[in-house]
């Protein structure tokens, strides 16, 4: 959540900035103008996690080829496990126990941090919005106005039908006073600036934690002001007459001491100083033209829709790519399939293309998005390269034929998702008959000597052979290990504490849902290991779209 919060709070400070730039490049000092401009950048503010978590991308190229397979290359290090003292290699293995207590990182305070002040400032704002009901239901009606005995100036209240409530002694106010109260109450009704408060003080308790959300807040409240005593003075009131109003009103809320400054509703107070010497400098702005109004709007538009939407790293590399490749549907309807590089080359075999992308940027295991065909629709795919590439080049040219021949474009995430923790599932610490020390790392004379799909070595260490029901592994880690068990559908993190490598053999009953729910039974008791549910920082491939491929 909170790498959700951040990067909406991100993109929203570069909206704001380029506003901002906007405003002042455009010499824009219409208060009512100004006032729309940041109302709409404050509803891209509370619309942003929405947008990030489930929005769709655009893709904006300014990554260099090399950079883009930098960061699509980069794993961040997995937590060290801590060392644990052996027993004999006959009886089994006898982990610290301090290895499978809890673990808490600095995002998890984060989130507690975040929520407490986000409780706080709602709970403000909760208790600021009974006020505003009850004071409604305690007003009175005195010759046609709304009238409360707790007022000492006008007030507007009311989110979606605002009303204005006057001091019980408004009816001793010179009738000129009194219509230059109510022209700039009545325009605080007219804009809903009451709802706008409120929204920016929901904003301000959301992203609590950004300067922005606080200015904004004030920002608005002051602006709103101002547009309604330019409203007054378009409709004939004397500005110095009307200066002297606000501040008797003022003079009237010192002496109170009261003033009622609710969320939910507009309240004199807000920049007076600064709105006094506005009225008397003749602080109305000349109307702009409809031709800088609409350049306006589109410009202000057209940047805040770049920052929302836009992604920098999707500029994925021409090259390296396969001298020759084909790819064809499979119709055939069988279930099983291949996915694997051999040599210099890739095959496939009825693979669905969710499953060619999680080769292609391997070792990420989790993916989201796309449309639902990228799962259930199969092909044949072949693709050879010259010479010898390593397996990460492989992958580079694998990624580079996703992005021409399916238009795959994808973007790397952290989020925090439903994880399974594989840990050591006896309390002494002892291990399954079929997990064993090994003294000798696999080789590729190991492949093919069992059915199944050959993994072959990988980074994480070891070698895996897994098919429908079996899973065989030789000088494997842990860490490998939980990568190879992401066929119960979670990303699964190491929290045995075990180092060193292992040969392993488990067998187990597929189920016709594909949840291989048998596997759990079959790691606790062949392994001795369990997988406990948890949420776990997830590094995951974001799919923006795809496109079906022509065929060869």
């Amino acid at each position: 959540m909170l790498p959700l919060l951040f990067e909406a709070a991100a993109r929203t400070a570069l909206i704001a900035v380029g506003v901002a730039l906007i405003l002042r490049m455009m010499r824009i000092r219409q208060a009512a103008l100004r006032h729309r401009v940041w109302t709409g950048v404050l509803a891209m503010m509370l619309s942003l996690p929405v947008w990030v978590a489930w929005g769709p991308r655009t893709p904006l190229p300014l990554l260099s080829p090399e950079a883009w397979q930098r960061a699509t290359l980069t794993r961040t290090a997995p937590e060290p496990s801590r060392a644990l003292a052996l027993e004999s290699a006959g009886s089994g293995e006898s982990p610290d126990a301090t290895a499978r207590l809890p673990r808490w990182d600095w995002g998890t305070y984060a989130l507690i941090l975040y929520f407490v002040g986000m409780s706080v400032l709602l709970v403000r704002l909760g208790i600021g919005s009974f006020r505003v009901t009850r004071l409604l239901r305690e007003v009175r009606l005195n010759n046609g106005r709304l009238t409360h005995a707790g007022c000492a100036a006008p007030i507007t209240v009311g989110w979606f039908r605002p009303l204005v409530i006057l001091p019980e002694g408004w009816s001793r106010w010179p009738d000129r006073q009194l219509a230059a109260i109510l022209a700039h109450e009545e325009e605080h009704v007219r804009r809903r600036d009451p709802l706008i408060q409120w929204l920016a003080l929901l904003n301000r308790a959301v992203f609590w934690f950004h300067p922005l959300a606080w200015w904004l807040e004030g920002e608005l409240s002051k602006l709103a002001e101002e547009a309604c005593d330019s409203a007054v003075l378009s409709r004939g009131h004397e500005p110095r007459e009307y200066a002297e109003y606000l501040l008797t009103l003022a003079r009237s809320i010192s002496i109170t001491g009261t003033r009622l400054n609710v969320p939910g509703m507009a309240a004199l107070g807000a920049g007076l100083p600064e709105r006094v010497r506005n009225i008397f400098a003749g602080g109305q702005a000349r109307p702009i033209s409809r031709a800088k109004l609409i350049c306006l709007t589109s410009v202000c538009v057209a940047a805040a829709v770049t920052f929302a939407v836009g992604s920098l790293a999707h500029a994925q590399p021409a090259s390296p790519a396969f001298d020759v490749a084909t790819i064809k549907p499979n119709r055939s309807g069988e279930q099983g399939g291949t996915s694997r590089f051999a040599g210099s080359s890739y095959i496939g075999t009825n693979v669905a293309l969710k499953r060619v992308i999680g080769l292609a940027y391997s070792p990420i295991q989790e993916f989201v998005g796309g449309p639902g065909w990228i799962d259930s629709e199969r092909y044949d795919i072949t693709a050879k390269a010259e010479g010898n590439p390593s397996r990460e080049q492989l992958q580079l040219m694998m990624r580079s034929l996703l992005a021409d021949r399916f238009k795959l474009v994808v973007r790397k995430e952290t989020r925090e998702l439903p994880a399974y923790a594989l840990a050591i599932a006896r309390n002494d610490g002892k291990l399954g008959p079929s997990l064993r020390r090994s003294t000798t790392e696999c080789s590729t004379s190991d492949q093919g000597k069992t059915p199944g799909r050959a993994q072959g070595k990988a980074p994480g260490g070891g070698c895996f052979r897994l098919g429908d029901g079996s899973l065989t592994g030789r000088g494997a880690t842990m860490e490998r290990l939980a990568a190879e068990l992401n066929v119960v559908g979670r990303l699964v993190v190491d929290r045995t504490g075990l180092t060193g490598i292992f040969d392993m053999d488990v067998q187990w009953t597929p189920d016709e849902q594909g949840t291989n729910a048998d596997l759990f039974t079959a790691l606790r008791e062949q392994l001795g290991l369990e997988l406990k549910a948890t949420r776990a920082p997830v590094e995951v491939i974001v799919i923006d779209s795809a496109q079906r491929p022509s065929e060869n």
